[in-house]
């Protein structure tokens, strides 16, 4: 009796770790996915509040489970109060030489004619023509009346060539002559490269 009960406790203490062992190898062969493909982690909650992994494939929650799942990367929380201005950086190096600029003007001047005293006779045209330096251009030009006795008009005005400006004053007077305190033509010339 002694010994049948020995081969009979034996036999059930085999089959309990053969059970063991082959529950092992089973939970071992399935592959857990945490988080899972899509990236979410899976878990179970029971009413004790206690919090357990799960892949859904693999170990799903049991009866008195409730399945909970989240995403590795929370929801974006609001936005921030804009921080404080930094201190300047340091001085960047030197940029390369831009292109070369539009031709420029230069040597700025104003070149004049002046007469006093100036008498024109009715019915006629005084012309002046005022030059440039050598190697400037004209850009502009006029005259001034200054004391004028009487009315002088102004046929034309404007440029001769490249480097004169002419004024062309004429008396509509149909007689006596007009007499000008000071009268100076004058002609704006620069350096054009």
């Amino acid at each position: 009796m002694a010994i049948g009960m020995r081969v009979r406790g034996a036999f059930i203490a085999g089959a309990l770790l053969s059970g063991t062992v082959l529950g092992g190898v089973a939970q071992a062969a399935g592959v857990l996915h945490i988080p899972g493909p899509d990236g979410v982690i899976h878990a179970c909650y029971d009413d004790d509040g206690k919090v357990r992994l799960s892949d859904p494939q693999v170990r799903p929650c049991r009866d008195n489970e409730t399945p909970l799942s989240w995403n590795q990367t929370g929801a974006p929380g609001p936005k921030g109060d804009t921080g404080a201005q930094g201190p300047p950086g340091p001085q960047g190096a030197n940029g390369a030489q831009g292109a070369a600029g539009a031709a420029g003007v230069s040597g700025y001047q104003q070149v004049t004619q002046s007469f006093d005293n100036f008498t024109l006779a009715a019915q006629t045209e005084s012309v002046h023509v005022v030059s440039c330096p050598a190697g400037t251009k004209v850009f502009g030009g006029g005259y001034l009346l200054f004391n004028a006795g009487g009315l002088l008009a102004n046929n034309s005005d404007g440029p001769a060539s490249d480097t004169q400006w002419a004024v062309s004053v004429f008396n509509p007077g149909a007689s006596g002559s007009v007499t000008i305190g000071t009268v100076t033509f004058y002609a704006i010339c620069a350096t054009a490269s």
